[in-house]
């Protein structure tokens, strides 16, 4: 809290801050939460057993009935059906600790339709409506609405700092970007763009400056009421866009030392709710606007898995043999390019249905989250400090000074006898008195 604010501040002028600079190489997190056997897929003609059990803190299985879905599994991190939302949420929380510190952090939640990636991240249906009108957080709080509140509160505890802290809400409906909170007809479609500074950003998405955790509720509110949902055979309010919402934190850190420069710190944080990936449900009738959806969501499902597969890939091979990553085959990937391959702290919920007729998905999502937990990204942090212009000039000057004593050396280079410094500004060489004073406090600069 207050020490990460001052550790900001002392950062400043000391080797700690060149150090975070740098950077580190860290592997996507990954974690896997199994939802509980629900009502309805042991009834109406469905008789699902159980088929995938958390056996340890970071283990699980998978015992189908054919030899292809048998198989166990090791991640961070797994949660049975018994787990809650701040058991997810603990795994995660240090995020939104990098955010307020300087670093870039992504949070998403991935798995088949159904299997509980909408509740993971923002709570059980009404819940983000009910904190938009004034309720508290609770126990039943998303792991979204929670990263909010930890993000305000760590802000609020910094020392010599000023902090302002801006939101967007974006999703990505059968292959295009739209503003959530301004476009609730899906009318203008956006584009992203790289910046080489900034890194991937999206061209005209709105961006709204909030002071307060109820601020956030309210915009989280109009995005989800403004997604693009529909009832399908796994869930009756099934969300068919990938939906973004980033916060963006920018801080100013005064140090206490006049001698110490101030820093400037820009961080985001991607908290990713995909769509989920679906079957053809041949009991219903798949009118051409569904068809549409459930294709477009599997490709970019699909692209996203070739793309974590060939960072996977880079990463057992080592930095050396690199392999091609289509980032830009799908608007979503190109949209968490910086998440994936970049510059971010990035962990993966990967949401899991026990019951045995969704095995095959179930096996889909774990080989997924096997190659995720391969990849590795650098996480360095976002750190930008203001130009001295009288630093700059004294140092125009300094290259000016050594200009002129190379142009001396050289006109005198070929008697042997190169101008020479010295504190009274004389030196045996003529060519050399005239700018050896100067020039020597050039180096005094230096």
């Amino acid at each position: 809290g207050g020490g990460s604010g001052g550790g900001g501040d002392g950062d400043g002028g000391g080797d700690g801050g060149d150090d975070l600079n740098v950077g580190t190489s860290e592997n996507i997190k990954v974690l896997v939460r199994i939802r509980p056997i629900l009502g309805h897929e042991t009834s109406n003609g469905r008789s699902a057993g159980k088929v995938v059990q958390r056996l340890d803190q970071g283990q699980l299985e998978v015992r189908g009935e054919e030899s292809r879905h048998k198989l166990t599994c090791k991640f961070d991190a797994v949660f049975g059906d018994e787990s809650i939302q701040e058991d997810i949420y603990r795994h995660v929380s240090d995020c939104a600790v990098a955010v307020v510190e300087g670093f870039n952090a992504t949070v998403f939640a991935y798995g088949q339709t159904g299997s509980g990636k909408t509740h993971t991240m923002f709570g059980p249906p009404g819940h983000v409506q009910s904190l938009a009108y004034g309720s508290s957080p609770n126990e039943e709080s998303g792991v979204i609405p929670r990263a909010i509140m930890q993000i305000f509160q760590l802000a609020g505890e910094l020392k010599h700092s000023k902090v302002s802290i801006y939101c967007s809400f974006v999703q990505i409906y059968n292959e295009q970007l739209f503003d959530m909170l301004r476009d609730p007809d899906r009318a203008s479609p956006l584009e992203v763009h790289e910046d080489p500074k900034d890194g991937i950003f999206v061209e005209g998405l709105s961006e709204y400056s909030v002071r307060h955790f109820q601020d956030c509720m309210q915009l989280l509110r109009m995005g989800e009421d403004n997604r693009a949902i529909r009832e399908t055979h796994m869930n009756q309010a099934s969300s068919r866009s990938h939906s973004l919402f980033q916060i963006v934190v920018e801080q100013e850190r005064r140090s206490s030392d006049p001698m110490a420069e101030n820093v400037s710190l820009r961080s985001k944080f991607n908290l990713v709710d995909l769509a989920g990936s679906e079957k053809w449900d041949h009991d219903q009738d798949m009118v051409d606007a569904r068809v549409t959806e459930m294709t477009n969501i599997n490709l970019s499902l699909y692209t996203l898995g070739r793309c974590i597969a060939s960072l996977a890939s880079t990463a057992r091979k080592g930095s050396t043999d690199t392999e091609h990553v289509p980032f830009r085959e799908s608007r979503l990937t190109r949209l968490l390019q910086d998440s994936l391959g970049g510059n971010a702290k990035t962990r993966v919920i990967a949401t899991l249905t026990p019951a045995s007729d969704c095995v095959d998905e179930s096996v889909s999502t774990l080989k997924f989250a096997d190659r995720a937990k391969q990849v590795m990204v650098f996480v360095r942090r976002n750190e930008d400090r203001p130009v001295d212009h009288a630093l700059v000039q004294r140092l125009q000057k300094e290259v000016a000074h050594l200009r002129t004593l190379l142009a001396n050396f050289t006109a005198t280079g070929a008697t042997g006898s190169p101008p020479r410094l010295t504190n009274g500004g004389g030196g045996d060489g003529g060519g050399g008195g005239g700018g050896g004073s100067s020039a020597e406090e050039g180096y005094g600069l230096v």
